[in-house]
């Protein structure tokens, strides 16, 4: 065990040790405070900004991505309670942050609609839109994505005040576009401590809290029929997630092993598993469930909030580096992460929520090889390490006695 430091406060934190890697495991943080309480401590040592400024915030995408920076957007709506606060997101990740209770309003992004425009057309269309984010007469601009076109929206919408990061953390000449920049961190950091930063700035005692989603009542409406039709019960089942977007499908798990750990959850742990899956995700769906021997749910497809919904409902949730992997850590689910090329000091979940990180720690590990074809980060975790991990964060199963007398 070792000793947790820094923002995310005090308290042990474990570790699993694969391929002669330790990576740190989570653990459930501090009780939530008030939210007087929080105002308090975050405003300590509050720098000038104006007691009520007008603050633009940017996360565009992708899914994973915007749900880390919700902890940190909650922060500066503690530091800044009496702020309007306004959040730039692309139309494709909006859903998962619609009804946000840290905002006041998402400017979203028509990146779908921009796509079925003509070229010529598409440019004026983004000028319009700059135009109107324009008219909001922002103060402050928070460019949590640190990319190119993140850095031109802040530009475009007359920012006066905009803040980013340093290079390397901003990408893409993203740094000749904010007027305002973040200290280096000395250190890797996981992207909850990078967005952490921002509020950092303003209030340098700020601690990182697990922020809420906006699950609706009718998202857990239909979570709770769905679990009554399967016979699944509330916390008594594990959610397993083999998908990633197209573009990080080289982070996929093999399906047959996902398959193997849901017979083994089902036969050793008496844990049902249900299948988490998203847009073009169903033959992967159809790969897992072909080396399934027990019986499993696979829900319709469902809309971003609905599988959060069913997420928070888990016992555990399984799966790569994907966007609902940190959605299971904002519902407060201990996940167990896959993340064979992915960096795990990056990519690891939030430490407000139990989790234990698998990684192989082969020496071209992390990558960002899209074609490798020899996938050893992937292959190195084995059926037994994930059973392994669900049985440090869950307990391991209690032998069952034979009643006295009974027949063999």
């Amino acid at each position: 065990m070792v000793p947790g430091s820094g923002a995310w406060g005090g308290g042990p934190l474990g570790s699993v040790r694969l391929g002669g890697v330790a990576v740190p495991a989570g653990q459930v943080g501090p009780g939530e405070a008030t939210q007087s309480t929080r105002r308090k401590q975050a405003g300590v040592r509050l720098r000038p900004v104006g007691s009520t400024p007008k603050i633009l915030v940017s996360r565009l995408s992708a899914m994973g991505d915007v749900v880390r920076t919700v902890p940190a957007v909650k922060t500066l709506r503690d530091i800044f309670p009496e702020s309007e606060i306004h959040w730039l997101v692309e139309d494709r990740c909006a859903p998962i942050i619609d009804g946000l209770i840290y905002v006041d309003r998402l400017q979203i992004v028509p990146r779908k609609a921009w796509g079925e425009l003509s070229r010529r057309s598409r440019l004026p269309a983004a000028l319009t839109f700059a135009r109107r984010l324009r008219r909001e007469r922002y103060d402050l601009y928070l460019d949590f994505h640190g990319i190119l076109k993140s850095g031109l929206y802040g530009l475009l919408a007359g920012v006066p005040r905009r803040l980013g990061y340093p290079r390397p953390l901003a990408r893409e000449l993203n740094a000749l576009f904010t007027n305002e920049k973040l200290s280096a961190p000395s250190r890797r950091i996981s992207r909850y401590e990078r967005n952490h930063l921002m509020p950092l700035h303003f209030a340098p005692e700020a601690r990182i809290d697990r922020a809420e989603l906006p699950i609706t009542r009718e998202d857990e409406a239909f979570a709770h029929r769905l679990l009554d039709e399967s016979g699944l019960r509330t916390k008594g089942f594990a959610v397993v997630y083999p998908g990633t977007s197209f573009r990080g499908r080289l982070k996929r798990w093999l399906p047959e092993r996902y398959g193997s750990v849901i017979d083994s959850l089902h036969r050793n742990q008496g844990l049902p598993t249900l299948i988490g899956w998203g847009p073009g995700e169903d033959s992967l769906v159809r790969q897992v469930l072909s080396s399934v021997t027990v019986g499993t749910v696979v829900p319709p497809a469902t809309a971003s909030k609905q599988l959060a919904a069913l997420i928070r409902s888990a016992a555990v949730f399984i799966g790569g580096d994907t966007g609902f992997l940190h959605v299971a850590s904002m519902v407060g689910t201990p996940v167990v992460a896959i993340l064979g090329p992915s960096d795990p000091v990056v990519n690891e979940p939030g430490r407000f929520t139990p989790y234990r990180v698998l990684h192989s720690g082969v020496d071209c590990a992390p990558c960002r090889r899209r074609g490798c074809r020899a996938r050893e980060c992937m292959n190195a975790v084995t059926p037994d390490m994930v059973i392994g991990a669900v049985e440090d964060l869950l307990g391991k199963p209690q032998a069952v006695s034979e009643p006295s007398g009974s027949g063999t």
